[in-house]
């Protein structure tokens, strides 16, 4: 425990020193600390972390040029539809801090570091450490049978999480793998959410520092296929769209070529079996994962407790499984809104993703942050995740967002000195 600590302290000091820096480093870890590493027993150290950054962000706001928050509106609405969630029909106070706090305010922190080119370049190369670390460690269980870095995370939590490692599963002869984060679903979608993300930066950004960004993208492509899951393999679809906002030459994208034809030469036939047996249920039953049918059956049970208290919900701690357990954990972002959060929460969660739309539409690179936002919804609409959250995505989605909106002011300024 006492190296939780200490990687804490450091974050602070960090900060404190580095105000930006700190931030952009964190948001990454984020994942590393997960749902139930704790500073003190009523506190994880996420929440901890979060809270004196944005305290500290309050008290030195004038430092940072001031630029209108695209998403102000946004958040704010999607918040207090959360907040009444959580507040009707039943209190659950405990659950407010998971997306006001951890996610949304702390993301818009995050947005306001990212000032100039030397920002990005920081928040790109920080998320290439933690890459390296985490599939890194992803690529131990496979080759040695080992997860250092999970039974770590695991003997400082304060409660168990042995459901969450119990990923024993075989997939077309193969076992899942999922690093230190809970669950190997959310694993494979977590590493296709950075793989947008350095994908873009090799192609739109590098220049001469290529070859750890080429064995970071060759490092979450493994992740996608020892995840054996389905999931991360529809949120890849989308990829094509990323190209039509860029003049590239073959010499420039025949690494990312060469590794994609690779992947597909090693893994086109499990990657069509698991394609296949999203539709097929005799598939999906010998792969171990749902099929649409059994999907539709978890839609019909929301549907049936949303039309029970269709404005709010039956609340955020109520559990659909205890009543029926072909609910098992709702496996959509949509199942949990419709029964958990009713109209309010479904109508937020849009509204939030439709700003998200709005945000992108005006940039230069809006083709990659709508392959960016498709995929995510891809990804979150066919899965519940587990120990991943919405910052993740929105710190990737601001880091391009950023980018184009940094390179467009430089050439308006440039042009209006001529």
């Amino acid at each position: 425990m006492a190296i939780i600590y200490v990687l804490f302290a450091f974050f602070v000091l960090l900060t404190l020193y580095d105000f930006k820096k700190g931030v952009l480093l964190f948001m990454p870890f984020k994942l590393f600390f997960g749902m139930n590493v704790r500073l003190l027993p009523s506190m994880t150290v996420d929440f901890a972390f979060c809270l004196f950054a944005i305290s500290l962000f309050g008290l030195r706001r004038h430092l940072f040029v001031k630029e209108k928050f695209p998403l102000k509106k946004c958040f704010v609405i999607y918040s207090v539809s959360y907040v009444l969630n959580c507040l009707y029909p039943d209190m659950a106070l405990n659950y407010i801090p998971r997306i006001v706090i951890s996610v949304l305010c702390f993301s818009y922190v995050y947005y306001c570091c990212l000032q100039n080119r030397k920002d990005i370049y920081f928040a790109v190369y920080s998320y290439l450490f933690f890459i390296v670390l985490l599939c890194g460690n992803g690529l131990l269980g496979p080759l040695l049978s080992i997860n250092p870095l999970d039974d770590y995370i695991q003997s400082v939590s304060n409660e168990e999480l042995s459901f969450f490692s119990d990923n024993d599963l075989v997939r077309f002869g193969r076992e899942r793998y999922r690093s230190f984060i809970p669950h190997a679903i959310s694993y494979g979608v977590l590493c296709v959410t950075l793989l947008y993300l350095l994908v873009w930066y090799l192609l739109k950004v590098a220049r001469g520092e290529k070859a750890w960004i080429i064995i970071g993208i060759c490092l979450l492509l493994s992740g996608v296929v020892i995840c054996t899951s389905r999931t991360p393999i529809l949120g890849l679809f989308p990829f094509v769209m990323i190209f039509r906002d860029m003049k590239i030459s073959f010499r420039k994208i025949r690494p990312f070529l060469l590794i994609l034809v690779c992947f597909l030469l090693l893994q086109g036939d499990y990657v069509l079996y698991l394609l296949k047996s999203v539709f097929a249920s005799d598939v999906a039953d010998d792969a171990g994962g749902s099929s649409t049918e059994m999907r539709m059956v978890q839609f019909s049970i929301a549907l049936r407790f949303f039309l029970q208290s269709p404005l709010f919900g039956q609340g955020m701690e109520f559990n659909p499984s205890s009543f029926y357990n072909e609910f098992y954990g709702g496996e959509s972002v949509w199942l949990p809104l419709l029964t958990n959060q009713g109209l309010v929460g479904l109508a937020g969660y849009l509204f939030y993703n439709v700003c998200l739309y709005k945000m992108a539409r005006p940039s230069p690179g809006k083709n990659v942050l709508y392959a960016l936002l498709l995929s995510w919804l891809i990804m979150r609409s066919a899965t519940s995740l587990i120990g991943v959250t919405d910052a993740t995505f929105l710190s990737v989605f601001f880091i391009i967002y950023k980018w184009y909106n940094i390179e467009q002011h430089a050439t308006d300024n440039y042009c209006s000195r001529l």
